[in-house]
């Protein structure tokens, strides 16, 4: 089915059980459900949509856009269920493994499910045997790999600096991001002194810095650090540090009331993510805060790399605590239904 290339005015979200919302109100009816769920399609910009009621909708999910209930198998094939009980074909060579020990797979159509604990419990049972990198049915024995594929691009300075180099930066949105700024007035946020990491050529760190925070950007990049200050370098609290954020010097610890993120977290190799979150940890003070902006979206090869609000929470819970959570609905057209807002500060 084809969808009409505006952006859709409804959004729903399915949340990590796989009930969906509308508005707040969970849906229980049957037939839109199943409209719902047999609808799936992505966006040009990888966002996926679906229909409500005949009409297209931004899907919202929280973990994946399928949670599996069940599994079953009918003689050569796997099939799963979920909260309304409509059977997905799969492949189980489609399957991954989180680092939560959580199997991932694609359904035949290509949509992305992950497997509920009792799901899980389901597919042991139906397998021969299993090991942490393997299953084994019908005496054949297939390789679980990872989720994250090996298949990233090189994590280092070069990298970038030749994509701003050669004007492929478009992650660049030109000025600061929409959802920063339709998300700040509401922190009410005293003057403070705010760590922007991989700042590019520096919008975000700007706005802030307008704001009157004292505002440090970083990045390893030579061309990032030189189009940032031939931009914004008329204005006296923003700072500009060329170095590379995993290896800041002591100086810089504890030094922050703020770490903001945008585009770092889903640059860098996933391997390093969990670095990341101990990083906004280390360079800000015991009642420091975090400010970033996420994408929810299905992409396991990069940058940018994919994400989800299920992973992002995993990674925050032990020491953040989130004070603001929410989904935008104002993102630039290549961002429609992927942007995230999360305030947090240390628990």
């Amino acid at each position: 089915m084809s969808f009409n290339p505006t952006q859709p005015k409804l959004y729903l979200q399915i949340n990590e059980k796989g009930d969906v919302f509308y508005n707040g109100a969970q849906i229980s009816n049957l037939d839109v459900l199943e409209e719902f769920f047999t609808s799936f399609s992505y966006l040009e910009n990888n966002s996926l949509v679906s229909l409500f009621h005949g009409e297209s909708c931004h899907v919202e999910y929280f973990d994946e856009p399928l949670v599996a209930q069940k599994i079953f198998r009918s003689r050569d094939n796997f099939y799963f269920t979920i909260t309304h009980n409509t059977p997905f074909q799969f492949q189980v060579n489609t399957l991954s493994l989180d680092e939560w020990d959580r199997f991932h797979g694609y359904t035949d159509d290509k949509i992305p499910f992950v497997l509920s604990n009792n799901a899980q419990n389901d597919f042991f049972n139906l397998l021969d045997e299993y090991t942490d990198e393997t299953i084994t049915f019908d005496n054949k024995t297939i390789e679980v790999p990872n989720y994250w594929t090996s298949d990233t691009q090189p994590d280092n300075e070069s990298f970038w600096t030749e994509k701003y180099k050669n004007n492929e930066s478009k992650w660049d949105l030109g000025a600061c991001s929409t959802v920063l700024k339709d998300n700040y007035p509401s922190l009410k946020l005293p003057i403070s002194r705010i760590a922007v990491l991989g700042g590019g050529s520096g919008h975000d760190a700007a706005f802030l810095a307008e704001q009157g925070h004292h505002v440090t950007l970083f990045d390893f990049s030579p061309s990032a650090i030189e189009l940032a200050k031939n931009k914004y370098s008329h204005i006296a609290n923003l700072n500009f540090v060329l170095a590379d954020a995993f290896k800041l010097g002591a100086e810089y610890h504890r030094n922050f009331d703020i770490a903001f993120e945008h585009t770092f977290y889903c640059a860098i190799n996933p391997t390093k993510r969990n670095d990341v979150t101990h990083l906004w940890k280390t360079l800000t003070h015991e009642t420091g805060q975090l400010m970033g902006i996420f994408f929810a979206m299905e992409k396991r090869s990069g940058p940018p790399f994919g994400g989800s609000e299920w992973e992002l929470r995993q990674r925050l819970q032990k020491n953040w605590q989130a004070i603001k959570w929410i989904r935008s609905h104002n993102s630039d057209k290549s961002r429609w239904g992927k942007e995230f807002f999360v305030f947090a500060r240390k628990k």
